[in-house]
């Protein structure tokens, strides 16, 4: 079993409808710290893999740690699976600009 990682208040879940992009800096899927989906360089957002086709795959492995990295250069945000559907933001920044 993996930490769980403690919600950060007043942060919305990401939606099943989101996809993992940000455009300008990184986008990413781990399970258990091993990538398992990167953001395509130069892709636009409708191309890259959404939260629910991640669900999916998470949904068969829930003893994994499964995370979100969205780094863009004014904000990047952190996010974990804690349960189906249940992804919680855990850390926030202010990006790499």
């Amino acid at each position: 079993m993996y930490e769980k990682m403690q919600q950060l208040d007043g942060v919305p879940n990401i939606p099943m409808a989101a996809h993992v992009s940000v455009g300008f800096g990184s986008a990413f899927v781990t399970k258990d710290n091993e990538c398992f989906y990167s953001e395509p360089h130069g892709s636009d957002y409708d191309s890259c893999i959404s939260m629910s086709a991640v669900e999916a795959v998470a949904a068969n492995f829930p003893d994994s740690d499964w995370r979100v990295h969205l780094c863009g250069p004014l904000s990047e945000i952190h996010y974990q699976r804690q349960g189906a559907e249940n992804w919680v933001a855990y850390e926030c920044g202010p990006g790499f600009a």
